[in-house]
């Protein structure tokens, strides 16, 4: 008697990249249980969303979603419908009733069985949520294989988080710090490079915290002088550096590692002294620019990545514009924006004097409006000069491409109008114009 095909899937990745390695997961393990993917949700059998619910907004993109793929049960071809991580793991049974076009919900902690549940609705089972603790490192689980998607992967040092601050639900969604194995990283980091990955981005809820939980202080510096000696590696890139773990020991090591890109992911959040206690970020004004001028001092021409949160609770007209002098004068050459969420569970939850929506909204308007400004003249300093790119993909008449100062997906990208360029392969290309938040330049020649 021959076996039923397994079914053709689509996949909705939502979130950060910890989600999006989440994601690759599943894929690679599906792969291997012969389910065949597919570039649309309309040719789907199966549709998968791997949520998120950090915030309100991202909670409100992943409901959203689930409906629109819930759809194609109606016109398409889907069969079932799985909605996986943060949103199940933080709601969970409750899921059920509030969104019965969903078949199977399954939390973050519960991932590594996702095989058998799913196998149980495909067998004609009935609507399920199975949560489980976040206590789990996915990627060290045996039987999931990660898939290699192109050039670059986010490699993952951690999960969950200990810092408690006091806006982020982080920590009651993945749980608390469970760093890797430094020989469990670099082994990932072998395999990526043996299937032509290029560039590792490293990633955890706080890159620096790797390691404090297996021994009292951070690994990272010992991590990243090893992952410098992996053979095929050409780029690495830090993402997610909390000030309060940035020191000279740390300093050192990133100025004198030759693969590391110049360009660093340092989320400060605010400058309020007040702001910065209540949110409990461990560090003060003076101390986060203390680190700034050490980092620009130690590596000449660093590309720094912020993140800011404006309308956090009791958020003053003289903090707000505080604020705005610091990035003003700081001049980060990207930053990224956000409103305050109140979060069910935080301790800032609780705040009295919660920022009206409207006055937080306006806040956030004149934030942005500043920095692509300072974004923009930032790039335009770019043009006429050569620089080393990444190609990544075919994009509409002309090639996709980043330079070592742009991480996937939020910094833009370098697209290449004349000349041809294997995927995946390095280039030299001179700038010649600002578009947006992307440059355009010409190939000069393979690197």
């Amino acid at each position: 008697m021959s076996r039923n095909p397994a079914p053709r899937f689509h996949m909705v990745s939502l979130g950060c990249p910890k989600n999006w390695i989440d994601s690759e997961l599943v894929v690679g393990s599906l792969l291997q249980q012969g389910y065949t993917p597919v570039p649309s949700p309309q040719e789907a059998e199966l549709i998968l969303v791997n949520t998120c619910a950090f915030i309100q907004e991202a909670k409100e993109e992943a409901i959203q979603t689930v409906l629109e793929m819930a759809a194609w049960k109606e016109t398409g071809r889907c069969k079932h419908l799985v909605v996986i991580g943060c949103l199940p793991q933080r709601y969970g049974r409750e899921l059920l009733e509030l969104m019965p076009e969903v078949d199977l919900f399954v939390g973050s902690g519960e991932i590594p069985r996702l095989l058998g549940h799913l196998s149980s609705i495909e067998a004609g089972g009935a609507r399920s949520c199975h949560l489980s603790g976040t206590r789990y490192l996915l990627e060290d689980e045996g039987a999931l294989v990660r898939p290699v998607m192109g050039p670059s992967a986010y490699l993952r040092l951690a999960e969950g988080c200990s810092n408690r601050c006091s806006y982020c639900a982080v920590p009651l969604i993945r749980g608390p710090l469970r760093s890797r194995s430094q020989e469990a990283v670099l082994e990932e980091a072998r395999r990526l490079a043996e299937k032509g990955v290029q560039e590792v981005i490293l990633v955890a809820q706080d890159t620096t915290a790797f390691g404090v939980d297996q021994g009292g202080r951070s690994r990272l510096p010992e991590l990243i002088e090893a992952l410098e000696r992996v053979e095929g590696l050409r780029w690495i890139r830090l993402m997610y550096v909390h000030p309060a773990g940035v020191n000279e020991r740390l300093i050192e090591t990133l100025s004198r590692t030759k693969k590391l890109c110049p360009y660093l992911d340092l989320p400060v959040q605010h400058i309020s002294p007040r702001i910065l206690k209540e949110m409990n970020r461990r560090v003060g004004p003076q101390e986060i620019r203390g680190c700034i001028d050490m980092l620009r001092e130690a590596i000449p021409g660093i590309h720094l990545r912020t993140s800011i949160i404006v309308g956090f609770p009791g958020e003053t007209q003289e903090e707000f514009l505080e604020l705005m002098d610091f990035v003003r004068e700081t001049r980060f050459e990207w930053l990224g924006g956000f409103l305050y969420s109140r979060e069910e569970g935080t301790a800032a939850s609780k705040l009295p004097a919660q920022v009206p929506k409207k006055v937080a909204r306006g806040r956030l308007a004149k934030l942005l409006r500043l920095q692509k400004q300072i974004t923009t003249e930032n790039l335009e300093r770019w043009v006429g000069r050569e620089t080393t790119v990444l190609v990544e993909k075919q994009g509409r008449g002309c090639l996709l491409a980043r330079g070592s100062f742009q991480a996937p997906e939020i910094d833009g990208a370098v697209r290449i109008k004349k000349g041809k360029a294997p995927l995946g392969s390095f280039a030299s290309v001179r700038i010649t114009a600002v578009r947006g938040y992307d440059l355009e330049g010409v190939l000069l020649s393979l690197s």
